[in-house]
């Protein structure tokens, strides 16, 4: 058994790891891919995974539940749809600055 030890250069060194940095970031995007088929078998369409995602960027979801503020604003949707289809148009003036 030879106890001579190999050694890497740096440049081999960084090679290396730059290619396990690509095969993590590939396996994080398969894994991605895997849940995004099994939401489509279970019947979710790219516009609800699209949702899902814009949520997730948004912060207005955490660990796969809806914020609070999320539910707050889906709440004032239904609420403004729903006069809407009354004929009742509110402006919601709180953002809104003068002068």
């Amino acid at each position: 058994m030879s106890t001579k030890k190999t050694h890497r250069t740096k440049d081999q060194l960084l090679a290396a790891r730059a290619e396990q940095r690509e095969i993590q970031h590939l396996s994080v995007i398969a894994e991605f891919q895997a849940v995004v088929e099994e939401l489509r078998e279970r019947g979710m369409t790219d516009v609800d995974v699209h949702s899902i995602v814009n949520m997730i960027f948004q912060g207005w979801m955490v660990a796969g539940q809806p914020t609070k503020e999320y539910m707050d604003l889906a709440l004032r949707a239904q609420e403004q749809r729903a006069l809407a289809e009354q004929g009742i148009d509110i402006v919601d003036s709180r953002g809104i600055q003068f002068g």
